[in-house]
């Protein structure tokens, strides 16, 4: 790791050490990111995504940013594989990168964007030719796994080679999420009677399990996420009629309590499906009335059961929109409309934080987005 990036997250840990614990989450600042979409933010407040942008002819193209949190608008161009287009997907808390860009042939492939230039993790389109090639998620320990952009696909995952030498291997299974233990939730066919079931995967090994094997005839379960605690998130098919967790080092489960919400009018909304989710009990999504799909539903937040509607939150800073994705400090980032009628990224984040510990953090980012600039282009 390089010196001034080890000394970027010290400086971030004793920022967190040092910041007051709250009982209950409250909305505190919301920062304007500008014309960018915000795909994911790690624990140390890096933000990665996209800005769209114009060919020469005028057509729209994504490409790839590191964010600037500070609101001024500094953001680091991560470049490309020898085209135009690319997006990034995700960024670890060592500040790696990854997504998709275009190849100077106009082809799609999975990408580590690397300051001393970026890596094509399907050099020789493997991935490509069986599915999208884009690297979707990356852990501490750089474990890289392409997952498709559609929900709803059934395509295997592939854990990437992070050298671009691949060496990728097709995991066989589809994954949602991976940890930073190395474990994967997936779901894949049952070899115990061929239906869709959920699963575990130990990148190390590449090592599939069946969460409930002994179940004849459960629902159908996804394993949505898992945390750092290795306990896996399971949603079901009936827009989140049942939810439950499985804990993979004791081989428990439980129900999952998501907590309610009622509207002034009386109306109940207790059915949960799952969008975001961190290791410290909070998650978003959407709340319906009904079980089938078929009723009202809010975008709400919760906070150990405590729910939130997120309509109202952002309708306080004269926004409307939502977050994407969610640190394990309950950082947000998303996209929204903001008071002047813009669409733009957003970054809303928890009281109580001091005036000047979050003075401190967007200085010690500001200086993080300095020290990259030095080696990129900036657009």
């Amino acid at each position: 790791m390089k010196r001034k990036t080890r000394y970027f997250i010290v400086e971030w840990v004793l920022l967190w050490a040092v910041t007051p614990v709250w009982s209950a989450w409250t909305p505190g600042p919301l920062i304007d990111l500008g014309d960018v979409t915000p795909t994911a933010i790690n624990d140390n407040g890096q933000i990665v995504g996209y800005r769209e942008l114009l060919d020469a002819a005028g057509n729209p193209y994504k490409r790839a940013v590191l964010i600037d949190p500070t609101g001024l608008g500094n953001h680091v161009d991560l470049g490309a594989l020898g085209g135009s287009a690319s997006e990034a997907l995700d960024i670890n808390d060592l500040g790696q990168i990854v997504g998709w860009a275009q190849t100077a042939d106009g082809q799609s492939h999975a990408t580590l964007f690397d300051p001393a230039g970026n890596i094509d993790l399907d050099p020789f389109g493997q991935v490509a030719a069986q599915t999208e090639s884009r690297a979707s998620l990356i852990n501490n320990l750089g474990h890289i796994v392409q997952t498709s952009s559609q929900h709803y696909s059934l395509d295997p995952s592939w854990l990437l080679d992070p050298t671009g030498q691949g060496n990728n291997t097709n995991l066989g299974y589809r994954v949602f999420d991976i940890n930073n233990t190395g474990k994967a939730s997936a779901d894949g066919t049952s070899p115990i009677n061929g239906e869709v079931a959920p699963f575990f995967i130990d990148l190390t090994s590449q090592q599939a399990t069946q969460i409930w094997p002994e179940h004849e005839a459960p629902p159908t379960y996804y394993a949505i996420h898992i945390t750092d605690q290795n306990r896996v998130f399971l949603e079901d098919g009936l827009e989140g009629a049942w939810h439950w967790w499985y804990d993979i080092d004791t081989d428990g489960s439980e129900p999952f309590a998501g907590g309610t919400y009622t509207l002034p009018d009386g109306t109940l909304f207790r059915y949960w499906n799952v969008r975001t989710m961190n290791d410290n009990n909070q998650w978003t999504g959407t709340l319906s009335s009904d079980h089938s799909g078929f009723g009202d539903r809010i975008v709400a937040f919760s906070d150990e059961g405590t729910v939130y509607r997120i309509g109202d939150i952002m309708a306080a800073y004269g926004w409307r929109g939502g977050p994407l994705d969610m640190n394990n400090h309950a950082w947000w980032v998303g996209t929204g409309i903001n008071p002047d009628g813009e669409t733009h990224g957003f970054l809303l984040i928890p009281e109580p934080i001091t005036a000047i510990l979050l003075i401190s953090g967007i200085l010690i980012l500001g200086r993080r987005i300095r020290f990259t600039r030095a080696r990129r282009h900036v657009l």
